[in-house]
């Protein structure tokens, strides 16, 4: 790409919080740029008059890190107006910065120190001081310190345990070193097989040197030095310690513009708890190459939400009335919660007025909207609101039933929370899937002091029957459907007094209504009576004047002799599963 204003790019204004944000971003663009492959593709900054390639370059400004763009390679004479006029070779501007100096002092006392500390290592098996490595890429190499550890793997294959050699190689930097020396030797270390350490004195996160950061963004934002509370350390202890200076990333919320964060943190630790990636060849004590990764996912899923609740309030403020399309109901299911009141008025008033055009699909799953959004407002949902999803609700039924198809996506907890469960009976038989786990655990936590408790029984008697089996059999479910007021008596006759009427009923007199209006269920209602032990209480016979002595419990058995000839509602077994037998002693 060819980049213009760059100081416009490079922002050396930085915002104070985040500027280390802001420097990880243009080190590894420093890096990427410097690629051999990029530079022969060209696929890279170019230069706006020459097209040549560009490098990103560093130094500090009035206390800042300030980048900006270079030639990697002297132009000829003339031939760029922006060449910034300075004609060393790299061979040339490395004599500069020695000067004709031999190693240092500082520099031999370190690697003698960390050498002998690093012999003490419990896996250690040869440690070699400047040392030529040959066939190191396509070269010869001679690193400060090379370390070869015995490192025990577990080969999951064999069953045994694998027994690797694992060479690490410190490289020991206290004076300036050229962007191009620190990829080269990463790339021809890691390529071979070996780790790499660069290690630095006392490292200033806050205006780190540009050679520092080169090292950091190219080994997971873990940057090493031998300072001297590492020196300290490592002499206490006599096993090598490193200051781990590393970066925590984290995100900054803030709708669109939310970007990435983070902080330097510092630990002095012992080059044991390192942890070294076999795949990257790096080494390294906080994995904040994957924090990173995992926040930057973070950021595109915030700004990909925002657009999407956008999209959906779009939508809703542009439905057409001849089109209600049902590939935005997942994304609207979606955004449910971010959808104010006069937006969700609006998309009610839609669904019904399009309701009848709707395909069986689209009427699923815009129903299933309806009933989400009921479910995310609570009982604080107005009025309106709740009026509107009833009649949505109803529509849906009566389209269904005339229709004979079924309604999916829904459940009869979608219907309870909007409708109640007054008309339970009117969409059992419709739904495809009227139990699943979020309706078993809605219905259990329905309590006797619930002022619909009665309305509820029949469907907490069909959940334990769910729980069991884990299906509804459409016998069963057409059972309950139709004969709400008959599981009552079945109720009745499992407590042994009246459930769900008003007024005082005894048992015989609940008998004698089954008797008389409901003898189909006579078989399961004399089954109950006989397994629970009221027997005694329906056979007792009280004289009254000018009334013909009854045993209720002979004409029950009657009329549940004469019932067995009709179609079975419940077997025997399904019956225990919804009605279990009475632990207590009858009249207890």
């Amino acid at each position: 790409m060819i980049a213009r204003e760059s100081g416009k790019f490079f922002n050396c204004d930085y915002d104070p919080i985040n500027k280390d944000v802001r420097i990880t971003f243009l080190s590894e663009l420093r890096t990427a740029a410097k690629q051999k492959k990029a530079i022969d593709s060209r696929h890279t900054f170019l230069c706006g008059c020459c097209k040549r390639p560009l490098k990103i370059a560093g130094g500090n400004e009035g206390g800042k890190k300030c980048f900006h763009f270079m030639h990697i390679e002297i132009p000829p004479k003339g031939d760029c107006d922006y060449y910034e006029k300075v004609s060393f070779t790299k061979e040339e501007i490395k004599a500069m910065i020695f000067n004709g100096r031999t190693e240092s002092l500082q520099h031999k006392r370190t690697k003698e120190i960390i050498s002998n500390a690093l012999k003490q290592e419990p896996s250690i098996k040869e440690v070699k001081i400047e040392e030529v490595a040959k066939h190191v890429g396509k070269t010869w190499r001679r690193p400060d310190i090379r370390a070869i550890f015995e490192d025990k793997r577990e080969n999951s294959e064999e069953k045994r345990a694998n027994i690797e050699d694992k060479t690490v190689v410190f490289e020991v930097q206290l004076s300036s070193i050229f962007h191009h020396v620190i990829l080269e030797r990463n790339d021809a270390y890691r390529d071979n097989g070996w780790y790499i350490c660069w290690i630095f004195d006392d490292v200033n996160e806050n205006n780190p040197k540009m050679r520092e950061l080169d090292a950091w963004v190219n080994n997971n934002y873990n940057l090493f030095g031998f300072d001297d509370k590492a020196e300290e350390a490592t002499a206490k202890s006599g096993r090598l310690h490193l200051t781990v200076k590393y970066y925590v990333f984290n995100v900054i919320e803030d709708g669109l513009n939310s970007r990435l964060g983070g902080t330097w943190q510092t630990e002095t630790v012992q080059f044991s708890e390192l942890k070294f990636d076999s795949n990257q060849r790096m080494v390294y004590l906080h994995d904040s190459g994957t924090e990173k990764q995992q926040c930057e996912s973070r950021i595109l899923s915030i700004k990909k939400s925002i657009n999407e609740r956008q999209e959906v309030i779009d939508f809703i403020h542009n439905i057409p009335c001849w089109e209600f399309p049902s590939k935005m109901f997942e994304r609207v299911l979606k955004h449910i919660n971010q959808i104010d009141e006069e937006d969700v008025d609006l998309l009610f008033t839609s669904i019904i007025d399009n309701l009848r055009s709707f395909e069986a699909d689209a009427i699923n799953k815009w129903l299933k909207v309806v009933c989400e959004i009921v479910k995310s407002k609570g009982i604080g949902i107005p009025k309106e609101m709740a009026q509107k999803a009833e009649d949505v609700w109803y529509e849906v039924i009566y389209t269904f039933e005339s229709d004979n198809r079924k309604i999916d996506y829904l459940t009869l907890k979608d219907f309870c929370i909007v409708c109640g469960p007054c008309n339970y009976g009117r969409v059992l038989n419709l739904l495809i899937t009227p139990f699943d786990d979020e309706t078993s655990t809605f219905l259990q936590s329905i309590k006797v002091e619930n002022k619909d408790f009665v309305d509820y029984a029949p469907l907490l008697i069909l959940n334990r029957f769910f729980k069991a089996k884990r299906c509804i059999p459409e016998r069963v479910a057409q059972f309950f459907s139709e004969k709400a007021n008959e599981i009552k008596y079945l109720i009745s006759a499992q407590q042994g007094k009246s459930f769900g009427f008003e007024g005082k009923l005894n048992l015989k007199q609940i008998t004698n209504l089954v008797c008389n209006r409901y003898h189909d269920i006579a078989p399961l209602f004399l089954y109950l009576i006989d397994r629970n032990g009221y027997e005694p209480e329906l056979s007792e016979v009280k004289k009254n004047y000018g009334k013909k002595p009854v045993n209720h419990y002979h004409r029950l058995m009657k009329v549940a002799k004469r019932a067995e000839q009709q179609p079975v509602y419940l077997t025997m077994e399904e019956l225990d599963m919804m009605f279990p037998k009475n632990k207590a002693k009858p009249h207890q």
